[in-house]
């Protein structure tokens, strides 16, 4: 199983190649990410990545990351 923050990086560098960066995408200066269309990412790409489909518990997630 890999890390939760892994798995977004990975996301996040996935969607760049596939033309997804609409949806969601690092912001500028590559800081951090932003969600663009947060219905198509709840549908279309959190599933690719993440068992949970509920924005609470990406969100929760990310929160959780941030503490570490």
């Amino acid at each position: 199983r890999l890390p939760f923050a892994y798995k977004l990086h990975l996301l996040l560098c996935d969607v760049e190649k596939n033309g997804l960066d609409q949806i969601v995408s690092w912001v500028e200066d590559g800081n951090a990410f932003k969600i663009h269309d947060r219905r198509k990412f709840e549908v279309v790409i959190q599933p690719r990545y993440f068992r949970q489909s509920k924005m609470a518990s990406f969100i929760r997630q990310v929160s959780k990351q941030e503490c570490e």
